[in-house]
């Protein structure tokens, strides 16, 4: 672990060095910081606040997510290298086994093959899924439950190829659900559609079929994503629906008679005030009766949630949000400082982020 400060910023000064030393319009070079301060009215243990990865600690204020990305680009190469910092990565590339996994947000080179076909390489972004990792980028400051327990990440080939003006289409060969390394003797496998139906209206579906190591024991996943998006001038709206199937046939959790599905179902509405302001509004239901992803006291995890937000864009390259976000349900699945559980849970979060290069 004392050698990732040094790792880093040698990483970080080669990006400069080649990006600076071409003077090609292949290369660019970009980065991103995302500063926050969140504070959990449960008063989580260690601070560290429950079922999340992004704006992770409580009462304090961090920095989420940095990074600068060095990319190349022409007509039938492309690659990407993204060296990363933040409490994020520090929360979610936990279960790596080697420090300098985390310091790595992409590492990837794409082939051209046909004439809107591409084959990429390496460490890359997940290939499904509504919000992405960058907070900028979304409606809202942070993301939902069902964003956090999909893969941010993943290892392995991609093929991605626009086949229509208004169809394009993904398919991966992965080492496993968001990893680095690989876990067990097996390979994980993902396809992704995405279709416009008009200029307003679009659909999208992605899957994940692979065995996962849970408890010792290789464990068929079965994930399926479905969203349907409409953009107006000022109004938007998104309608996400998660649900994953996990075989525990030779698990405890069969003989307790629980489920192994788990659901999640996610609306988003953002309208625009005017050019600076805007407002979103997200409802989320999620459910994980088996504790498939999710680990909670009670053994079940079943949660509704409403977060509203207000944004502000200070410019083009830097936004200022404020959010507030309720948990609500029947199970005790937080956990305080004092070890005191409860059913419901309110965080108040506030984000800075800016783009750079």
């Amino acid at each position: 672990m004392k050698s990732a400060p040094k790792t880093l910023s040698t990483a970080f000064f080669m990006l400069i060095f080649v990006c600076g030393y071409s003077q090609e319009s292949n290369f660019n070079m970009s980065g991103y910081l995302d500063f926050y301060y969140a504070y959990d009215f449960y008063d989580p243990p260690a601070k560290q606040r429950q079922y999340i990865t992004q704006a992770a600690r409580h009462n304090e204020f961090n920095l989420n997510l940095g990074f600068v990305q060095a990319a190349y680009a022409s007509d039938n190469i492309r690659g990407n290298l993204a060296i990363q910092v933040g409490t994020y990565p520090t929360a979610n590339y936990g279960g790596e086994p080697n420090a300098f996994a985390q310091l790595i947000q992409n590492a990837s080179a794409g082939l051209k093959i046909g004439e809107k076909t591409w084959v990429d390489a390496g460490i890359m972004g997940g290939h499904f899924g509504y919000e992405g990792l960058i907070s900028m980028d979304n409606e809202l400051y942070t993301q939902a439950l069902a964003t956090e327990y999909t893969p941010y990440y993943q290892t392995g080939v991609q093929l991605s190829s626009e086949l229509s003006e208004k169809l394009s289409f993904r398919a991966v060969v992965i080492n496993g659900w968001q990893n680095i390394y690989e876990t067990n003797n097996g390979k994980s496998f993902g396809i992704g559609l995405d279709y416009m139906i008009n200029d307003r209206w679009g659909i999208s579906y992605g899957n994940y079929i692979g065995k996962d190591p849970v408890n010792g024991e290789d464990r068929l996943r079965f994930h399926n994503n479905f969203y349907l998006t409409y953009t107006g001038e000022k109004f938007s709206s998104a309608f996400v629906v998660d649900y994953m199937f996990e075989d525990l046939s030779n698990s405890q959790e069969l003989a307790l008679n629980q489920s192994s599905n788990l659901y999640f179902i996610t609306f988003i509405n953002q309208f625009q005030i005017n050019d600076s302001w805007k407002v979103a509004g997200r409802y989320e239901y999620v459910e994980d009766p088996a504790n498939v992803l999710f680990s909670s006291p009670t053994g079940v995890f079943q949660s509704n949630i409403v977060t509203l937000a207000l944004r502000r864009s200070i410019s083009e390259q830097v936004v200022f949000s404020m959010e507030f976000r309720q948990f609500f349900g029947k199970e005790d699945i937080w956990r305080s400082r004092e070890n005191e559980t409860g059913t419901s849970n309110t965080i108040l979060s506030t984000g800075l982020t800016m783009r750079f290069f």
